[in-house]
């Protein structure tokens, strides 16, 4: 849980030396929470400050995370939540229909955040759980008949691309990964995550 009041600069040192990728916000003067701090802020944050190569940017060394832009706290009452007794079912549904990626997990009694429920964990259960996936006949299909994943205008990166370059993509696209390609062969080499991008901060 990281305060509003905090500096950007030290909120992202927080999320690099913890190894998480989303915190949940504080506003000490509503005494709630406000919104959630992820990487996708981290990557708004340098887009939107981002003045030419060299170039210092103010907004991680002197203003708070309530002051940048890409971390709004107008609406907190739009912190999308479940609780320890809410079921797999209504968390997954949230997850699908808000279109988001994390969900804090609150206590009910006194409002204490006690975890964040991601897919990973989710999928994990599933796989743990249910022994016999393999034999469902829907899962035999192949990613590509199954319609999973991106197959067209698919964006990609080469090692000459820059860092302003990507997070440009990262944020129009809306895309969480970009392949980086050799020019000459288009054969994929690595590949460039949001969660990279933390390591800015470092």
């Amino acid at each position: 849980v990281l305060d509003t009041r905090l500096i950007v600069k030290k909120a992202f040192y927080a999320m690099v030396d913890t190894g998480v990728r989303a915190c949940t916000l504080w506003d000490s003067n509503l005494r709630q929470y406000v919104g959630m701090l992820t990487i996708t802020d981290f990557i708004r944050i340098l887009q939107n400050n981002y003045k030419g190569h060299g170039e210092n940017m103010a907004a991680f060394e002197e203003q708070c995370l309530c002051d940048v832009k890409g971390v709004t706290t107008e609406e907190p009452t739009d912190v999308y939540h479940i609780y320890p007794e809410s079921s797999l079912y209504s968390a997954a549904m949230m997850l699908l229909q808000k279109k988001i990626h994390r969900l804090p997990i609150i206590d009910p009694v006194n409002g204490n955040v006690l975890s964040i429920l991601t897919q990973k964990p989710m999928i994990k259960f599933l796989y743990t759980f249910f022994p016999h996936l393999d034999r469902l006949a829907v899962l035999q299909k192949s990613i590509r008949e199954a319609g999973v994943g991106t197959f067209e205008n698919i964006k990609v990166a080469t090692m000459k691309t820059t860092i302003i370059g990507a997070l440009n993509l990262f944020v129009e696209e809306r895309i969480s990964a970009l392949p980086i390609v050799d020019i000459a062969t288009g054969k994929l080499i690595h590949i460039y995550s949001k969660f990279d991008v933390i390591n800015l901060a470092a």
